[in-house]
């Protein structure tokens, strides 16, 4: 293995937990859908992987760094109670890899 693994266990961690959950999304694919490719499958399934990730980080993870607070006054969430649709197809959603290899281990 890789050992930079030990340098921080905890995204080890993470990353085991991701690659499990991307496993247990193909087989609940697969079973459903057995017309599809194995390259159809782990497309779909890294999709809705990656959906979960993102999901975590701007919902979970981000508010406890940067303050709920905050992420409401620079209208990077909105309150509960408010109905927004601020969708844009032209926005990247992607996480930028600075992200995952240097802030993430914060």
């Amino acid at each position: 293995g890789d050992g930079r693994a030990n340098q921080s266990p905890h995204l080890a961690i993470l990353q085991t937990a991701f690659v499990r959950e991307h496993n247990r999304i193909a087989l609940d694919i697969q079973r459903f859908n057995r017309n599809l490719s194995n390259e159809e499958v782990f497309q779909r399934a890294r999709h809705l992987n990656i959906a979960q990730y993102q999901h975590i980080v701007y919902n979970e993870w981000l508010p406890n760094f940067l303050g709920r607070s905050y992420m409401l006054e620079q209208q990077l969430i909105y309150p509960a109670s408010t109905a927004t649709n601020d969708y844009s197809a032209t926005i990247n959603p992607s996480v930028i890899n600075s992200h995952t290899t240097a802030a993430f281990r914060f």
